[in-house]
């Protein structure tokens, strides 16, 4: 019988009130740039430039902390990702089936949030904390290095017992 898995509650507190702040942030620069419809008036966007556009805020947000986490990890900084985001909306008024594409820089942006960040960080200490990333041979030479400098502690504990 397949297992389903569960989130622990601090990961999805964190990217509950995470998507929160996106949104929070597209709307407030959407307004300050003066793209908000007149009263009663609608202006159907699609969803990935939302979602596209709250990953850029968030890589500008990054790059104005001197957060380098998502520089590692191969996606681009916040001026480039405006550029990005700027280009694919004039190819979807073009190409409206590029619209689909949209949302794939959101997505990659939020799981590397979810891996590197601290969940609880901003709650408890006001501010985001960057984990590092684990080199696994690294760790293993650590643990290694950690066991040889105390062997002569561990093996008086196994002959105290």
């Amino acid at each position: 019988m397949p297992t389903t898995y569960q989130a622990p509650p601090e990961l999805i507190a964190f990217a509950t009130r995470e998507a929160m702040l996106d949104a929070d942030r597209v709307g407030e620069y959407l307004r300050t740039v003066g793209c908000v419809p007149a009263r009663g008036k609608k202006c159907p966007t699609p969803r990935g430039v939302l979602l596209d556009l709250g990953a850029v805020l968030r890589l500008r947000a990054w790059d104005a902390a001197g957060v380098t986490a998502h520089i590692e990890a191969g996606l681009p900084g916040g001026a480039t990702a405006m550029n990005d985001l700027i280009v694919a909306l004039w190819i979807c008024n073009h190409f409206p089936r590029y619209t689909k594409r949209l949302g794939t820089l959101a997505a990659k942006v939020f799981q590397l949030h979810m891996d590197r960040f601290a969940w609880t960080a901003d709650e408890e200490l006001g501010t985001e904390v960057v984990l590092d990333a684990v080199d696994d041979d690294r760790l293993v030479e650590a643990v290694a290095q950690f066991l040889l400098r105390n062997a002569a502690a561990n093996v008086q504990l196994i002959e105290e017992e």
